[in-house]
Formats: structure tokens, C-alpha cells, sequence
């Protein structure tokens, strides 16, 4: 049996007529007769009832026919996976970012790969970096924006940028009167974290070790510890006067409604900070959509970042690398 013959069973289960279903599958009614009546041959058995109004599907030929449609489902999939091997923009690029860059980066990235004139499309998923990172692997995700450190086997790793970390408090907090804070004062502060399982909650914790260690629990509970499902749950609790917390520079937007009612702070002595980067499995076949998306990263103009050089945005030996340097 052939593929063609299939084809017009499926139209014939479909329209229950010879001649619609010639005219979808685009050929004379005869020829279509021909093909039934050839994989009836070849098959051994009556597999529909000609009637001069309608065609009735014998019950094998409407089980073949459903099977017939499986198999020109699983072909049109392989020419479409063809399609997308050859033509790298054909499909979306499925794109994982983690909750704490998500809301500040994912605007201006959209605006520029919609202004970039390139052809990539973007599929959009939020998550924390373990789920993101198994999805990659799994290869359900193309590539993620996540902050290290995390586990880079078999996986090519391209800077994007840096961004410093500022503590948030309530105005009238005596801290306002302070033009840059020391990590250690957090000690005697009631902090505002993440719930378990964001990344930016270890990194937090990093800032400060006597914080960190009174997390782990430390007998000498001098503060207390709250927590917060997202960003701008920590702003909100700030803003009420629940304590402080320490935001990523890109998350302190004036847009955002509890701006007025907080003020921000550097830290004192080195900055702490965290790295943002790009994430793609090695030899992922669509090199050019990768670029693509570097490029329109690197446009995406995201304010209060330091954005890594063009020399650094390619993993060393890998095709991104060839590509971009």
C-alpha cells in the first residue's frame, strides 16, 4: 500500500463521498476510485459500501481509515520536523526564564525581537531554574535565562549581563538618612525573602553571612525571617512596613505602584551581585535561531544592567561561538 492510497481513505472516511473527496485530495473522482479499489487488492477485503448519495465505511475500513490517519499525521510531523531543520526560524524557540528576571526582561525583550527584523519567534515559559534546567534537558525547552551557579554539563553557557543587588525599606526607615548600606547591618533587621526553591533566596543569603546562618538556625534570634512568593509580594510587604528585603536592580521600576512608598539603598564596600545567562544544550541544531536571540537580548536595552562584551556571549568551542565571533 502507499501513502497516496491512505490519503484518499482518509478523505473518503472524511466526506463520506468519491467526489469531495477527489477534490480535496485534488485529483479526478476516477482516480481516487482507482486507489481505493487498489488497496482494497492489496489488502484483501471490502473496506466501504458505493452508494449513489453517500459512502459507508465497512467497520475494517473505518479502522484502517483511523489508522490511516495516525500514519499521515506521523508523516506530515517528519516534514514539518524536515522543515523546521532546514528553515531554523520555521518554529517558535521555546524560551524558559526564571521568576525573578521574567517581569523586568521579558518586555523589553519582546519589543525588540518584534522591532529586530528577524523572523524568531518566541514561546515564553516562567519557572525556578531546577524545573527550567530539567525541561531544557529534556528538550521541551530550547533555552533558558537563568543566574548561576548551577550544573553545566553538556550544556553551552553565554553571559548576557550583571545586575547589582540594592536593599528596599519603607520610607521613614532610619536607614534613609544612610547613603549605602552594610550587609552586615541586616543582622538587625527583620528580612523579607523568597520561598524556598528561587535562587535568588540562596543568593540573598550569600549577601549576608550572619543572615544566613540565623536562617539555618542560629540560637540567637535577634530578627526575624519572612518570606514572600515573588518580587513584588517583597515590595508590597516592605511597602506595609513588614521590614526590609534586597531586590535585584532590575526590579526596582518606578512603574511599579509601591514605588512612592519605598526608598533604596546601595550596598556598601564591593557590591553583591548576580550573573544572568543564556542556556542552550550543545550542538542544539538551530544555531542561528540562538543568535538571533543573543542579538535581541543584547538590544532589549534592559536599564540598570552591565552588559557583558559581544567576546563573551558565545560558549568557547561551541557553534554559537562561530557564529557570533
Amino acid at each position: 500500500m502507499t501513502l497516496t492510497e491512505l490519503r484518499y481513505l482518509a478523505a473518503l472516511a472524511e466526506t463520506r463521498h468519491f467526489g469531495r473527496a477527489a477534490e480535496r485530495c485534488h485529483v479526478s473522482q476516477p482516480t481516487l476510485s482507482m486507489g481505493i479499489k487498489s488497496l482494497e487488492d492489496k489488502l484483501g477485503l471490502k473496506l466501504c459500501e458505493r452508494r449513489r448519495q453517500e459512502t459507508l465505511l465497512t467497520q475494517a475500513g473505518q479502522a484502517i481509515a483511523d489508522e490511516a490517519a495516525v500514519v499521515l499525521a506521523r508523516v506530515k510531523a517528519i516534514k514539518d520536523m524536515a522543515l523546521a531543520s532546514r528553515d531554523e526560524f520555521h518554529a517558535p524557540l521555546r524560551l524558559g526564564v526564571i521568576y525573578t528576571v521574567a517581569p523586568a526582561l521579558l518586555p523589553y525583550l519582546v519589543r525588540a525581537a518584534s522591532t529586530s527584523g528577524t523572523r524568531l519567534k518566541l514561546h515564553l515559559r516562567e519557572n525556578y531554574t531546577d524545573e527550567l534546567l530539567a525541561a531544557l534537558r529534556a528538550g521541551t525547552l530550547d533555552a533558558i535565562v537563568i543566574s548561576p551557579p548551577f550544573n553545566d554539563e553538556g550544556l553551552d553557557v553565554v553571559p548576557l549581563y550583571s545586575e547589582p543587588f540594592v536593599v528596599a525599606m519603607p520610607k521613614g526607615h532610619p536607614w534613609t538618612k544612610l547613603k549605602r548600606i552594610a550587609p552586615a547591618a541586616l543582622a538587625g533587621e527583620n528580612v523579607l525573602l523568597l520561598t524556598a526553591g528561587n535562587c535568588f533566596r540562596d543568593q540573598v543569603l550569600d549577601v549576608c553571612p550572619d543572615l544566613k546562618q540565623q536562617h539555618a538556625g542560629s540560637d540567637a534570634q535577634s530578627f526575624q525571617i519572612l518570606e514572600g512568593s515573588s518580587l513584588s509580594t517583597l515590595r508590597q510587604m516592605v511597602a506595609s512596613g513588614a521590614g526590609v528585603t534586597i531586590l535585584p536592580a532590575t526590579s526596582v521600576a518606578p512603574s511599579e505602584p509601591t514605588h512612592s512608598m519605598l526608598e533604596f539603598r546601595p550596598f556598601s564596600g564591593v557590591t553583591p551581585k548576580r550573573d544572568i545567562v543564556l542556556v542552550s544544550r550543545r550542538n542544539f541544531p538551530r544555531p542561528a535561531a540562538l543568535v538571533a536571540l543573543v542579538d535581541c537580548l543584547r538590544r532589549s536595552e534592559l536599564p540598570g544592567v552591565t552588559w557583558r562584551s559581544v567576546a563573551d556571549n558565545a560558549p568557547r568551542g561551541s557553534k554559537l561561538e562561530k557564529k557570533t565571533g
